[in-house]
């Protein structure tokens, strides 16, 4: 009996110690931007009808010199992201949902990002293709998630110019207004590991090269 109450013991005391070692990694933000931390993600930012990107980035600026596991940021008018708009931040995975995005500036991930981002999630924005600057230029890009805009055409050399193409494993593409035809040319995804597409015709699913 004594053992299990030690055991039960150790194991609150486990558990309080990593609550209190996660909480502590996540900076004191303003509004509209909390802290979300868990175990997994010590630094996970997310804001909410911020109004504009900058006031996003301006109420985590105290982040700005630490490693954000994730930022999401949602239903925020972002109809564009301009040159060196996270210039200073290095984030592993940038969630920009419901944002109503059109286009992005080639130099718009200047700085750490370039290397630190991993992950980059733009669902339910307004984007007609797939991005052709900016995301072009991130080193290590292995998820892009473009599930639910307005993109109607792949072009075969979609990926070409992406720095990270050997290291792209995961493409979505869910809700959009691709035909069985878009989906026929291999030559789009060959340069992906891992393709998962979901068109609003039938769902594709396919596989290139090795895991």
């Amino acid at each position: 009996m004594l053992r299990q109450v030690r055991t039960v013991s150790l194991v609150l005391l486990v558990s309080l110690t990593s609550i209190t070692f996660v909480a502590a990694q996540c900076p004191a933000l303003s509004g509209p931007c909390r802290c979300a931390p868990s175990i997994y993600e010590p630094v996970a930012i997310i804001c909410e009808n911020a109004g504009s990107l900058s006031n996003a980035l301006q109420a985590i600026q105290p982040a700005r010199d630490i490693s954000i596991d994730s930022l999401t940021i949602l239903d925020t008018a972002i109809p564009n992201i301009p040159a060196n708009a996270f210039m200073g931040f290095t984030i592993l995975r940038l969630v920009l949902n419901r944002n109503t995005l059109q286009s992005i500036d080639d130099q718009a991930f200047n700085g750490p990002l370039l290397d630190s981002l991993v992950e980059l999630d733009l669902n339910d924005n307004n984007l007609g293709q797939i991005p052709q600057t900016g995301l072009t230029r991130l080193r290590n890009l292995r998820k892009l998630y473009l599930n639910r805009n307005r993109i109607n055409t792949l072009a075969s050399n979609a990926f070409a110019g992406y720095e990270s193409k050997d290291l792209l494993i995961k493409l979505s593409l869910a809700g959009n207004r691709l035909t069985d035809q878009s989906l026929s040319d291999t030559a789009v995804f060959r340069p992906l590991r891992l393709l998962q597409v979901c068109s609003s015709v039938r769902f594709f699913f396919s596989c290139f090269g090795s895991l």
